[in-house]
């Protein structure tokens, strides 16, 4: 088990990513209750371009110790949301960070504000931007991305008008 666990990493650490899926598989073979083989092969399936298969090791169905471990592990959150990036699950991601505690952080919610522009459901993500500015009215990055998502909407000038308030407010503002 330690041998091909070793192994795994190695090629890991080398971006030999089959490689490395494979001595894993074969490390979780020999003991499926090592919550750290289960990580390693989320991120390894990750790099593969396959989420659906890393969210299967980084949230297994089967309750117990290792699903426990994982659901409370910050880089198993991390790449949990990058799976779910990556699949484009907005709502799924919401939940992630909804349950992780990292939801009520400004920079988390504009990154999902960031993700819903990219999805093109701008509703959602104006919801998101407007209240991160009603909370950190002096954000600059909540600012950007209000104005970024006026203008992928085709509101130019609420856009201007939006930097000229902001530059009277604040005239060493980076907008």
């Amino acid at each position: 088990f330690e041998l091909q666990r070793l192994l795994g990493d190695l090629y890991r650490r080398q971006f030999q990513w089959g490689a490395a899926a494979k001595a894993l598989q074969r490390a979780n073979a020999l003991n499926r209750n090592d919550p750290g083989i289960h990580l390693l092969l989320g991120h390894v399936y990750l790099m593969l371009g396959q989420p659906e298969t890393a969210i299967q090791y980084l949230k297994p169905e089967e309750a117990g110790p290792v699903r426990d471990a994982l659901l409370n592990n910050q880089t198993a959150i991390q790449y949990r949301i990058s799976a779910y990036q990556q699949l484009k699950k907005p709502e799924l991601i919401e939940e992630e960070l909804a349950r992780s505690g990292a939801a009520q952080k400004p920079e988390d919610r504009l990154r999902q504000a960031h993700l819903y522009m990219a999805e093109e459901q701008y509703g959602e993500a104006e919801k998101i931007v407007q209240e991160v500015l009603k909370e950190s009215p002096d954000s600059e990055a909540a600012a950007e991305t209000y104005v970024q998502l006026c203008l992928v909407t085709d509101r130019q000038d609420e856009a201007q008008q939006y930097i000229a308030r902001q530059l009277k407010d604040h005239p060493d503002s980076r907008l």
